[in-house]
């Protein structure tokens, strides 16, 4: 045990593990989509062109710009949502 950072309740911890998870909402799925978005079922659902006359290339760059914009559309409504009425 660390003897500067002693909680008696676990109870204690739930502030900080929203506090840890907070910064995800952002970072891990910036991270993770474009690797989904390599996979044809994932870019190919994403994609609202012609399929037959696009290429793999524009699907996957479509698809990364799209849930970018998804992610952080969401991120910012949340905070306003958090911090307006959460708060």
């Amino acid at each position: 045990k660390l003897p500067f950072f002693h909680v008696e309740n676990k109870v204690d911890f739930d502030p900080l593990r929203v506090a840890a998870a907070f910064p995800n909402i952002v970072s891990l799925p910036i991270l993770i989509f474009p690797t989904l978005c390599e996979y044809a079922v994932v870019h190919d659902a994403f994609y609202e062109g012609d399929p037959d006359t696009s290429s793999e290339v524009e699907k996957y760059r479509s698809c990364v710009d799209q849930s970018n914009a998804m992610i952080f559309v969401y991120f910012f409504a949340w905070n306003f949502l958090y911090w307006i009425l959460g708060y």
